[in-house]
């Protein structure tokens, strides 16, 4: 859909909240561009998008690349790729200090966090097939740029000895993530509770039940 001002937010953010998940702040990004033919233009979006999101993580973009690659990548294609160096600060994962009791809380995204693409590009594609409306809302819902976390840290601060871990939410779901910080001895439940529209339409159409979507 050639939306391309945000997608350095979503690169940004998929490194940023993951040093902050282990208890760091960011401290500095830079950033990579590979494409089939240098466009000015298109790589000018891109970094404006990357700016904004070390802008919201207060994480200055200190440099990158940018690399023609004819023959890598179809006509029109580009890759965006970035990391980001952090230093930790708090200690976040305390697994000797969870027991039966402790209660996991979540802090809502914005949206759909870049992983889960696949999925909607299914959808998508049946909907163009089957001759279904495909409306710009609904694009410019799905393509909502990744939240980014930092209002995390203030957290960190005011409540050092209650924070026992933290789990970012990415690829394996809550289960893989989840697990992953809690003691072996320990298992874990969610209550239900009311997923955002985008997430519900997504259930919908492609008939997943709930504990998939998890």
């Amino acid at each position: 859909y050639n939306k391309l001002n945000t997608i350095g937010i979503d690169v940004v953010a998929m490194n940023v909240n993951d040093i902050i998940a282990g208890g760091g702040n960011p401290l500095f990004f830079m950033d990579y561009i590979s494409l089939d033919k240098m466009d000015k233009n298109k790589c000018l979006q891109v970094i404006q998008g990357i700016n904004r999101g070390c802008s919201i993580a207060k994480c200055p973009l200190i440099g990158g690349e940018t690399a023609e690659m004819k023959g890598m990548y179809k006509n029109n294609k580009l890759d965006v790729a970035g990391f980001c160096v952090g230093e930790k600060k708090y200690n976040v994962l305390k697994k000797n200090e969870m027991k039966m009791g402790s209660i996991i809380y979540g802090i809502p995204s914005n949206g759909i966090h870049s992983n889960g693409y696949t999925l909607v590009r299914e959808i998508l594609d049946n909907m163009e097939m089957n001759g279904e409306y495909i409306s710009n809302k609904l694009i410019e819902e799905l393509l909502v740029p990744t939240r980014i976390y930092t209002d995390v840290l203030k957290l960190y601060e005011e409540h050092p000895d209650k924070i026992l871990g933290v789990a970012h939410i990415t690829g394996g779901g809550y289960k893989d993530n989840i697990t992953r910080i809690i003691p072996d001895n320990l298992t874990y439940k969610l209550d239900n509770w009311e997923l955002p529209e985008i997430f519900q339409w997504i259930k919908v159409k492609s008939n997943l039940t709930i504990e998939e979507m998890r």
